[in-house]
């Protein structure tokens, strides 16, 4: 069972989803009467969604159309080959545990420990199974394609598919991060001043987004992106994950304490009196008005 302490509702259903694997994906309306809706996306392989298609432009920009202007592979070695999850289980010398093997030649040859929420890991398999997520989405995130151009109407969980690619001809994709940066395309009523402006509020917006974004990429705007955007009044960089590899999200951040968790999250009560091994030893007061119970909730597991 999951509880809502601090996170926003927000915060708090996109984890929730992102904990059984499934991602959402906020879809545009076509008028100002319909601003759009929130999609549940499994797996990134939903038949509902048309293809978004552009054609790939490197030496030119095509005023007025969408085009990616750079494709670069990315690959990177990632995430331990094995991954173990522990988790208090809230009850005397009770201890959650569960792991999972990564088979993938870029993985590291070290293990992980990862301290799970007592929330969220109430048993040894929801401890392998959350394990097993985060192999999996290692294994997104180590082969990758890096987009930038003008890519208008992308968002994540957006299938893509990018032609007139030299060699191979054109590449089925699925979005898995983008940023997108709009400004007014380049007309008489926007001056060189003006410009040289919003170029710098840009940048410095760039370099913000880069440190205040969960597994945030290198970001950086080139100059060649703002002639883009003035050209089209977008610029785009994405994350695209190839078709063949299975889209997982990372768990979220509520699904796991930290190194070494203090809580006092979902703590079982006992009475000696009443049963002969209670979740904890707790102390049972009464004044025949109320019953105050003290429990000692601590756990020392760390990693």
């Amino acid at each position: 069972m999951r509880t809502q302490s601090d996170a926003s509702d927000y915060e708090f259903v996109t984890g929730l989803l992102a904990d059984i694997g499934i991602s959402t994906l906020w879809v545009s309306g076509n008028s100002v009467d319909e601003l759009g809706t929130w999609w549940l996306v499994d797996g990134l392989d939903t038949g509902e969604l048309i293809p978004l298609t552009y054609s790939y432009a490197q030496s030119s920009v095509q005023l007025g159309q969408d085009s990616v202007h750079t494709l670069q592979m990315r690959s990177q070695q990632l995430g331990s080959d094995r991954v173990i999850v522990r988790a208090d289980g809230l009850a005397a010398d009770t201890i959650y545990e569960g792991q999972a093997v990564d088979e993938s030649p870029l993985a590291t040859d070290d293990t992980t420990v990862l301290i799970g929420a007592p929330s969220r890991v109430h048993s040894d398999d929801a401890a392998a199974h959350l394990a097993q997520q985060w192999i999996s989405a290692n294994h997104c995130q180590r082969e990758t394609y890096q987009a930038t151009g003008a890519m208008r109407g992308l968002s994540v969980g957006s299938p893509v598919s990018i032609n007139n690619l030299p060699s191979i001809g054109s590449l089925s994709t699925h979005c898995i991060a983008v940023t997108l940066i709009g400004i007014e395309p380049d007309n008489d009523s926007v001056s060189y001043h003006h410009q040289v402006f919003i170029k710098q509020w840009l940048q410095r917006t760039a370099h913000y987004m880069q440190h205040n974004t969960t597994n945030a990429i290198h970001l950086t705007v080139p100059d060649h992106g703002f002639d883009i955007a003035r050209d089209t009044g977008v610029w785009v960089s994405a994350t695209l994950l190839d078709a063949a590899i299975p889209y997982c999200p990372y768990p979220s951040s509520l699904s796991f304490a930290s190194s070494t968790y203090t809580g006092l999250a979902q703590a079982c009560t006992g009475d000696t009196g009443l049963s002969a091994s209670p979740s904890y030893d707790s102390s049972v007061s009464t004044d025949n008005l109320q019953q105050t119970i003290t429990t000692p909730v601590w756990s020392g597991i760390s990693s």
